[in-house]
């Protein structure tokens, strides 16, 4: 009777294995989301192929959400890169020192203009997150530079100097950073971009004052924490893409066990950034017009 159990008992275990893994599920494009008769996104999905590509997860475990956020936590840490950028601080009228980081594009963008990335992390996150780093350093290849917020309280060596700290819905530290970047770089067309709750933070922002609105050629938010399929059916200009597999700001793609350490997430959202460029240069932005 042992000699039956132990097989049936393994047997058990990997399909239970494999259901985890969802090994048996096949790869997908990513769903998008959009107004059909929208001009300008079909234009940005003429030139993001990876919107239209299938998404390849890394093959063994990248089909589970599950791993891929506890992988993207733990091997990011090892994988990224840890971009030098200048410090940067500000006191705020309650005593709060809030803080960001800006780092030097590493090259002219091809475009020869100059465009700053002004990035809100996820929840208790900074510049020092191993995502973000991620992110920098690619965007930095790419001519951006990218200013990001530290959130109140999350870096170590920052002491808080009031008697609070970052909060959910809080947007008064990144309306610090963009004005102090408008008037450092007054001539550089900027893109907002939040993960996780950094999208919350960023979509607040803007809707709080559509005045703000002008100073950004397009605003980004990744894996936010709400639903946003009723914003894109009633906004001509807002895309929503959704791809079967990931997890939580973890997307890694290709390879059978090691994955390629640049995530499907930061590729779209750098190709999602030289399309809104391409389109401004070619006048084809619906809200701003190139000046040369």
């Amino acid at each position: 009777m042992a000699d039956v159990v132990i097989p049936v008992a393994v047997f058990g275990l990997l399909c239970a294995l494999v259901r985890f893994l969802h090994l048996t599920e096949k790869s997908e494009k990513p769903k998008l989301y959009y107004k059909d008769d929208s001009q300008f996104v079909q234009s940005v999905l003429d030139l993001c192929p990876v919107f239209k590509e299938i998404f390849q997860p890394t093959l063994l475990w990248g089909k589970s959400g599950h791993l891929q956020t506890f992988v993207y936590a733990k091997l990011g840490k090892v994988l990224s890169p840890f971009p030098h950028g200048e410090r940067c601080s500000f006191l705020m009228a309650d005593g709060a020192t809030m803080t960001y980081d800006v780092f030097q594009p590493h090259k002219t963008h091809s475009t020869n203009g100059d465009y700053t990335l002004l990035v809100c992390p996820g929840i208790a996150n900074s510049s020092e997150a191993s995502y973000v780093c991620m992110f920098v350093n690619y965007a930095q290849d790419h001519g951006y530079r990218v200013a990001v917020l530290n959130h109140l309280g999350v870096l170590p060596r920052v002491p808080l100097t009031s008697s609070r700290m970052f909060t959910y819905g809080g947007t008064d530290e990144y309306a610090v950073m963009v004005t102090e970047i408008c008037k450092r770089y007054p001539d550089s067309k900027l893109m907002a971009i939040g993960f996780s709750m950094g999208g919350n933070v960023v979509l607040k922002y803007i809707g709080e004052d559509n005045s703000r609105q002008k100073n950004f050629l397009c605003v980004m938010s990744l894996c936010q924490g709400y639903d946003a399929g009723q914003f894109r059916e009633t906004h001509d200009n807002a895309l929503l893409v959704n791809p079967k597999h990931g997890g939580h700001l973890g997307f890694f793609q290709k390879g059978f066990f090691t994955p390629d350490p640049l995530t499907w997430l930061d590729k779209a959202a750098l190709q999602y950034a030289e399309a809104i460029v391409t389109l401004y240069v070619s006048n084809k932005l619906p809200h701003s017009k190139y000046k040369s």
